[in-house]
């Protein structure tokens, strides 16, 4: 599997390509964000993405590792990012090519010829564990954010209620049943309706004490009512559990 991501000014796209080496590959294939409108050309066939690469420029910085550490060698892929003189980032994942692909609805098929590249678009679907793990993740991080601020380690309470909103970002992207809610903001700015909560930017916060606990009380009232609407989304009742009123009380103690 060969992922990259190009990054220009004013446009992004995120490519997936299948299989190989880059430049003797089968199949390749791009999967191109919402974003591909606003590219300087399309990307409809190899010698497209290989003209983007060719006009680049000369490469600034290149790393190289394999990943993940310790895996079989074969479940390990390579994984390639190089800046590009010109702004271009290339960010290449170069795995063994297999038999169980999963086509993706914006994959663009540049060169199959052996027709490995299933016709059939399978779209990922998130469930309610996913809703739980999600919700449970934002949970621990709000309730480490009063833990934090009272110490007055700001900088690490700072970081929970970033982290914990990146997960009410995935749970709301299931409830207004957004593709791909792993990917969470990103996801719901995909989206071509934008459907960003209206009290989302209560959640942010500087660095001082109080505007913490007051950003991360607000953080955790959105989890209280997406957690609900996110289960129902996926046909399952389900209110939000005890955790989460424990975690209001204890911001609501730390904020008097």
């Amino acid at each position: 599997m060969i992922t990259h991501n190009v990054a220009m000014p004013r446009w992004r796209a995120m490519v997936l390509c299948l299989a190989g080496v880059l430049a003797m590959t089968k199949p390749l294939a791009t999967g191109i964000s919402l974003y591909r409108e606003t590219l300087p050309a399309p990307v409809s066939n190899y010698t497209t993405l290989y003209g983007w690469v060719e006009s680049a420029g000369p490469v600034i910085d290149l790393h190289q590792l394999l990943l993940p550490d310790g895996a079989p060698e074969a479940r390990q892929y390579q994984h390639t990012y190089a800046q590009y003189a010109n702004g271009v980032e290339l960010d290449l994942v170069v795995s063994r090519a297999g038999d169980d692909w999963h086509r993706r609805a914006d994959w663009v098929v540049l060169y199959d010829p052996d027709g490995r590249v299933p016709a059939e678009v399978t779209r990922s679907a998130q469930t309610p564990n996913d809703v739980r793990r999600w919700g449970y993740a934002a949970l621990t991080r709000l309730s480490a954010v009063a833990k934090y601020a009272t110490r007055g380690a700001l900088w690490e309470a700072h970081l929970c209620l970033e982290l914990a909103r990146a997960d009410l970002w995935r749970m709301w992207a299931v409830a207004e049943g957004v593709a791909d809610a792993q990917y969470g903001v990103t996801a719901v700015f995909d989206d071509p309706r934008r459907p960003v909560p209206a009290a989302i930017a209560r959640t942010v916060a500087q660095l001082d004490a109080a505007a913490l606990v007051a950003a991360t009380t607000a953080c955790c009232d959105l989890v209280i009512a997406t957690w609900p609407r996110a289960m129902a989304a996926l046909g399952v009742p389900g209110d939000a559990p005890p955790l989460t009123a424990y975690v209001r009380e204890r911001l609501r103690k730390v904020a008097t």
